[in-house]
């Protein structure tokens, strides 16, 4: 068994129009995926993130670990109210790097400006609307990968410039798991916003008795509530259930993945086009880091926090530009050999493959 990768130029044919259209549909999944996964940022402290420190939100392993991490929160819980749901959705960018943990969800209460209606997703709100944007997109490309897979359908050949982000639409599958505690309706008062409030806005929801803004956050040591008696233990039934529902996907879209790109049975050689290759290369890359990072830290319990632990890590920041590089390429790659097949959809194989 083996592999023929071809590279051929075929897109000089596309017209202006037809590139609008095509780049539209390429980065419509990919820009509904980030919207609605990274969280709105909350800064505690006077220096603002730089920008490696930053992008590392829009890493779809950290997109995906803040799902499973609001989820298995709201299963440990032993109460919820909004002032949770709010923290548990916002990232706090303290002087220490970017803490989502369940103590922070205590401390941030005293600066939480705007609560939630609810404990739980209001019906009618971005939210809402959002993980149904998300959900229909995944269902879509479920279908359409799950055809390949079986062999009822030649993926391969549907691949373009409109759908190397297709599979991204899967994640929002994934969002479901957290949808009913997701949440933009919460506002904090933050190092800016702190800066254009005068003393009688402040003192309206800032105990005077209680010296506490957000320049002091970071050096306040004890937590508001005790941990211990507001959460079920990481290692209760709760925890390992939600881990195990969330895992399960994640290691199933990997083998997916892989089935994609392996001959079918009877070939010795299987023929790609270089983008349908870098395309799968760059999933299996992205759910293999993934499965290995959520294993890893749920073994060692390392699960109560919504950012991913080692998002402030240096070969974390290197995945995560390597993931954008190979976003990159595939736009480039997939330009460069998307041209329109005889019956009317884009495709970037060649002729000679697909028989034509």
């Amino acid at each position: 068994m083996g592999l023929d990768i071809h590279f051929t130029y075929q897109s000089h044919d596309i017209g202006f129009s037809d590139w609008i259209s095509l780049l539209t549909l390429c980065l419509a999944p990919l820009v509904a995926h980030i919207v609605a996964g990274v969280p709105l940022p909350v800064y505690l402290s006077p220096r603002p993130p730089r920008w490696h420190e930053y992008i590392c939100k829009y890493n779809p392993t950290s997109i995906l670990w803040r799902y499973f991490a609001i989820a298995q929160r709201r299963a440990r819980a032993r109460s919820w109210t909004a002032y949770d749901m709010a923290a548990s959705n916002a990232g706090f960018w303290t002087s220490k790097g970017w803490d989502g943990s369940e103590e922070m969800m205590g401390r941030s209460r005293e600066f939480c400006v705007r609560v939630p209606p609810s404990p739980r997703a209001v019906l009618c709100s971005g939210s809402t609307i959002k993980t149904v944007i998300v959900t229909l997109q995944g269902a879509q490309a479920l279908y359409v990968l799950l055809a390949g897979a079986t062999k009822t359908m030649d993926y391969a050949a549907t691949i373009a410039l409109d759908s190397i982000f297709f599979p991204l639409g899967i994640f929002g599958l994934l969002r479901l798991s957290a949808a009913f505690w997701l949440t933009d309706d919460y506002r904090y008062s933050d190092q800016k916003s702190l800066q254009t409030l005068d003393n009688t806005s402040y003192q309206h929801y800032i105990p005077t008795e209680v010296p506490r803004t957000a320049l002091t956050i970071d050096f306040i040591d004890a937590p508001i509530n005790d941990l211990r008696h507001r959460f079920h233990s990481m290692k209760s039934w709760r925890s390992r259930v939600v881990a195990i529902l969330f895992l399960v996907p994640i290691v199933s879209l990997l083998g997916l993945c892989l089935s994609l790109i392996t001959p079918r049975p009877g070939e010795s050689i299987s023929s790609f086009s270089l983008t349908t290759w870098l395309l799968s290369l760059f999933y299996t890359i992205l759910l293999t880091a993934t499965t290995v990072l959520f294993c890893i830290y749920i073994v060692r319990d390392r699960t109560t926090t919504t950012i991913i632990p080692c998002i402030v890590s240096t070969w974390y920041k290197a995945y995560t530009l390597i993931l954008f590089a190979m976003m990159i390429a595939l736009i480039v790659v997939s330009s460069l050999e998307t041209r329109r097949s005889p019956c009317g959809p884009y495709t970037t194989l060649p002729n000679c493959l697909r028989g034509e």
